[in-house]
């Protein structure tokens, strides 16, 4: 059985990749006759994670956070893993995982590729560069004035 029958014979989610297939459901990477890629941990999580979002950019922070999660590792480390995935890939001219330049990485896929996967989201808008702190950021000091437009929402 090739990889596309065991894709199809699983009702997998699989993303084919020049000679491999990507099984989203199974976690794993397949050579065309079907036998298992080797790919270490890492960059098969690195890799599932640009599937997921197959044509959209996927930021720098955004991959070290699924990869190594709870784990401070440096800019280098994922360059390392992404081109790691290109050797096994064969993606010598780097058009399958393209580096969008400060921002991150993106694995281009044509929709003939992609069997049974998440239909197209729309491309969001990228972030704009600002100096503002994230929505995310702690607000120190000003409890009262948190308590205030809690209570103001509340009574709408």
């Amino acid at each position: 059985m090739n990889s596309r029958q065991q894709c199809q014979a699983a009702i997998g989610r699989c993303i084919r990749l020049r000679d491999f297939e990507l099984d989203l459901d199974r976690r794993e990477l397949r050579a065309a006759d079907g036998a298992q890629a080797p790919l270490r941990n890492k960059a098969l999580e690195a890799l599932l994670v640009l599937a997921e979002h197959a044509g959209h950019v996927v930021s720098k922070d955004e991959m070290m956070a699924r990869v190594w999660p709870g784990v401070v590792v440096t800019e280098d480390s994922l360059t390392q893993l992404v081109n790691r995935i290109r050797r096994q890939l064969g993606d010598t001219d780097r058009s399958l995982l393209r580096t969008v330049s400060r921002r991150g990485y993106v694995l281009a896929v044509d929709r003939d590729s992609v069997a049974g996967a998440a239909p197209n989201r729309v491309n969001p808008r990228p972030a704009i560069a600002t100096n503002l702190p994230t929505a995310a950021a702690p607000l120190f000091g000003r409890e009262s004035d948190l308590g205030a437009v809690a209570e103001l929402v509340a009574s709408i």
